[in-house]
């Protein structure tokens, strides 16, 4: 008799397009995906926003917060693998563009404004030099898809960018 059960409990999940493996017959989501908004472009599970606009680091990284959203926070862009360099790249078109990789906290120890890890990394060759030209802890993808250190205080185009995606377990309105 436990058999009979066993199958309609399966038969029940099958017709009501649901899994076993989610529980008692419901499936919940893990997160829900938005599309990226008007000028964003989405790139696997982020959008970017490239902003024409001459800023130095400090403002750049303002401008970027400033488009922040519940759950979506958006930062000067993190960049953790080639592919997501090559997609930035096509992005700038070949200008010096903020990134939002430096080495303000302590010289040398590069670390993301959003926390991501560092590891991928994308120099010119011959950089990083340090602070051997001055005090240069910002870094800009120059000529394309390479990084090179910079004053923080010059002005150049950058790029933000936010999750396309919030965790159903860090919404508020979620069961």
């Amino acid at each position: 008799m436990r058999n009979v059960w066993q199958v309609l409990l399966v038969l029940f999940a099958i017709l009501n397009q649901k899994s076993l493996a989610d529980g008692p017959c419901r499936r919940i989501a893990r997160y829900t995906v938005y599309d990226c908004e008007p000028a964003w472009q989405a790139f696997k599970d982020n959008c970017y926003l490239r902003v024409a606009e001459g800023k130095n680091y400090s403002d750049a990284k303002q401008h970027c917060q400033s488009y922040s959203k519940q759950w979506r926070p958006t930062h000067l862009a993190s960049i953790l693998s080639d592919d997501e360099n090559q997609f930035i790249a096509t992005l700038i078109d070949s200008s010096d563009t903020w990134i939002g990789y430096n080495d303000l906290a302590v010289e040398g120890v590069y670390t993301w404004l959003d926390g991501s890890p560092a590891g991928y990394t994308n120099w010119k060759p011959g950089f990083p030099v340090g602070d051997a030209y001055g005090n240069q802890d910002c870094i800009h993808m120059f000529e394309g898809p390479q990084w090179k250190e910079f004053y923080c205080d010059g002005k150049m185009n950058f790029v933000c960018k936010m999750p396309r995606h919030v965790p159903l377990s860090k919404r508020t309105d979620s069961r």
